[in-house]
């Protein structure tokens, strides 16, 4: 499983533009290859409206990395789905 997260902007022609000045995404995506899941992952993201900004974290995680987290549902929710987004969104007015 790759882990990955983002920082993303809504597009300027997203119906997210005007509500959000942009988000942080964990993306949990089940796949063995951090290249593939990163491509996935941004395809994914851009095509729902987002812009990414930067990667700011990728990583090879397993089950235990999350034995005493929140996190742990979006895991395994990905290990049934293929890949699981969470997104963390700000206002406007926190813009960078």
């Amino acid at each position: 499983m790759i882990y990955l997260q983002f920082e993303v902007e809504p597009k300027y022609d997203s119906d997210e533009n005007a509500q959000y000045g942009g988000a942080y995404v964990n993306c949990w995506i089940n796949q063995a290859m951090p290249k593939s899941a990163e491509e996935q992952a941004r395809l994914d993201i851009e095509s729902h409206g987002w812009a990414i900004r930067t990667l700011e974290e990728k990583s090879l995680v397993a089950r235990e990395d999350y034995a005493e987290s929140d996190n742990l549902e979006y895991y395994e929710q990905a290990l049934i789905d293929g890949e699981v987004y969470v997104f963390h969104t700000f206002p406007p007015e926190i813009c960078h």
